[in-house]
């Protein structure tokens, strides 16, 4: 008879507030709130030691010595175990001790007796692969945001609102956002590295920089403050994220944290990346007619078969970028830095805002075989030496840009496209060089 409250005192005292807390911790850990989830682990600390003060006083008989020693060394080694798997294994990436020595020793035990790489504690309780058809994750639990396939945009409600939905600020380290509908969704100032957006639909999204608010009258005073200043600490932090085959369609990027970050055939015409970070971003196939990338940082980037045309590009540094195959015609390349840049078969026709001169300096260093210049120096290939075209009105190549070449150029780079405001941005980017060669030869 004495089993039966020793039972019913053990779970309602003892284990449901225990579960309770841990249940709180768990169901917090995607948001990755560093604060509130210690307040979590202390409260579950602070739970054990309540617990076991208690235990203490009116716990088993004192006289049965033996029995009391096994009860104590259980109950000690239940509660470290709770401690540490709330502590050192329940955590989310860019916390302090993500990935520390027990949770990394751990997935190598676990590795080294499964005799498999992949089936570790972490991707077994938290990082387990992610279900196509369910959208939810194969671990027990989860330590991101996974929401495939979300709807966040609706056409009757945000049709014609500038924001579908705000996340600014958020944490989304490693978010699985894939094939999510998110257009006109503001993620400034959010981080999001590691996070995937593939086949996700993004136009008109904000990933930009907030503007500096800075509260120093005196600060102030000394420095001319502008409203466009961004807060370079507050920078929307997409290094490393996947937007493969991604629709960022008019989509605003400036200053973004974009390192490492996946592009490949991602449709991104008309736009802005202007100042971002693009550091040995791989960008191969991915569509730019028309878009900003003025003094953007491409060191190191891929840029394989890019499609350019009409793109802003002035003071892009283009340092070791390989540019094989890109379309850049018609294209502001106005002290755009091309130093060690691999360009073979890269198309600058009719691109302009650089000399034959700074041409000829930038092709010593870089590989220029084929490049054709612009009609003032259409002459001048490196590499092999040619005659230049015959005529610039061949409708079969787009890339000739002439009134026929224009219109099919121009009816590929609004593909997809949506919105008006975009597709008129894009039109004025592309036919501004048709404009200003006319000029340019009249002037001539």
């Amino acid at each position: 008879m004495r089993l039966l409250p020793i039972s019913i005192s053990l779970l309602t005292i003892i284990l449901f507030p225990l579960i309770l807390f841990l249940q709180f911790q768990l169901m917090f850990l995607p948001y990755q709130a560093e604060w509130i989830t210690w307040i979590h682990r202390l409260c579950l600390a602070l739970d054990v030691a309540v617990v076991w003060y208690f235990w203490l006083r009116v716990g088993p008989d004192p006289d049965s010595e033996v029995k009391s020693v096994w009860t104590r060394a259980v109950t000690i080694a239940g509660a470290a175990i709770l401690i540490c798997f709330s502590w050192l294994i329940a955590t989310f990436p860019g916390e302090g001790v993500y990935r520390n020595w027990v949770a990394v020793g751990l997935d190598r035990l676990s590795s080294f007796i499964l005799r498999d790489g992949s089936r570790t504690v972490s991707r077994l309780l938290f990082e387990g692969e992610i279900d196509s058809a369910r959208g939810q994750p194969r671990s027990l639990f989860a330590n991101r945001i996974i929401l495939p396939g979300e709807r966040f945009f609706d056409v009757q409600k945000h049709e014609k609102t500038d924001i579908s939905v705000s996340l600014r600020g958020r944490i989304l380290r490693g978010a699985a956002l894939q094939h999510a509908d998110l257009r006109k969704a503001d993620f400034t100032g959010a981080i999001l590295q590691d996070a995937s957006f593939v086949g996700a639909s993004l136009q008109g999204a904000r990933f930009g920089c907030p503007p500096k608010v800075d509260a120093d009258v005196e600060a102030r005073v000394r420095r001319r403050a502008r409203a466009a200043d961004c807060d370079g600490k507050r920078k929307t932090d997409l290094r490393h994220a996947d937007f493969t085959e991604a629709k960022l369609q008019g989509a605003t990027l400036e200053y973004s944290k974009l390192h490492g970050a996946r592009l490949t055939g991602a449709k991104a015409q008309g736009a802005s990346f202007n100042r971002a970070d693009l550091t040995a971003a791989l960008m191969g196939d991915t569509r730019l007619e028309g878009a900003s990338l003025a003094r953007a940082n491409l060191l190191g980037a891929y840029l394989l078969n890019a499609q350019l045309q009409g793109a802003d590009l002035a003071r892009t540094d283009f340092k070791a970028a390989n540019l094989f195959g890109s379309q850049l015609s018609g294209a502001n390349i106005s002290n755009a830095d091309f130093a060690t840049a691999m360009m073979n078969s890269t198309n600058l026709y009719r691109a302009f805002g650089i000399s034959r001169g700074n041409m000829e300096t930038a092709c010593k260093s870089a590989i220029c075989a084929p490049v054709v210049t612009t009609p003032d120096v259409r002459d001048f290939r490196t590499g092999n030496v040619a005659s230049p075209p015959s005529s610039f009105d061949d409708a079969s190549e787009i890339k000739t840009l002439d009134a026929r070449g224009y219109q099919l150029l121009l009816a590929r780079a609004v593909e997809g496209v949506e919105s008006d405001r975009v597709k008129k941005l894009i039109e004025s980017r592309l036919i501004f060089s048709i404009r200003r060669k006319v000029s340019s030869r009249g002037s001539s």
